[in-house]
């Protein structure tokens, strides 16, 4: 059996790669739930982050209004990130970090990746859209990651309609990186 804190066999890519996609794991027995797997594989890779020196590495969330919506299509769109503006836990990205986000969720394929509620049942609809807003946009935030997603279930269409869901909130696992003194 190898040593799990043996750091000398991991490839960076690979665990930037393992951190990302920490959150799609599914247990394969009943002997423990998919969140507390997810928990535990986590915590192993964000050791191991640590270790090399690769950053601190940190859950993101981030919570956005729906902006527009097409009712006749059922077609909902919001900003998913929007630049230099702080996340719930007090982070934010550039641009042009947003934009590398947004071409390797479209790259990765993850279109029919949206939940509900961070349950991480990716059953709630289909990505149909996916930009970013360009200086002059009347709807959106010049540089901000834009979605329109189709709501495919009734039950989820008939609460955004409600107003008891307003909008995306983002999840997953990012590279942390130290401001830097006068750069916030």
């Amino acid at each position: 059996m190898t040593d799990p804190n043996d750091d000398g066999s991991v490839d960076l890519p690979h665990l930037r790669n393992a951190l990302a996609r920490a959150n799609q794991i599914k247990p394969i027995t009943d002997s423990i739930t998919a969140e507390e797997l997810r928990k535990k594989a986590l915590a192993h890779l964000q050791a191991h982050a640590k270790r090399l020196g690769i950053g601190e590495v940190g859950e993101v969330k981030k919570e956005v209004a729906f902006k527009k919506a097409d009712l006749q299509k059922r077609i909902v769109y919001g900003e998913v990130y929007v630049p230099n503006e702080k996340d719930s836990q007090g982070q934010w990205m550039t641009a042009e970090e947003i934009e590398k986000m947004a071409h390797r969720f479209m790259e990765n394929l993850r279109l029919t990746q949206i939940d509900k509620q961070h349950d991480w049942e990716p059953d709630e609809g289909v990505v149909v859209e996916s930009f970013i807003a360009r200086p002059g946009d009347p709807d959106f935030t010049p540089g901000a990651w834009v979605l329109g997603t189709k709501i495919l279930k009734e039950e989820t269409w008939q609460a955004i309609l409600k107003g008891e869901i307003t909008g995306y909130s983002m999840a997953g696992v990012a590279e942390l990186i130290p401001e830097q003194e006068g750069v916030s």
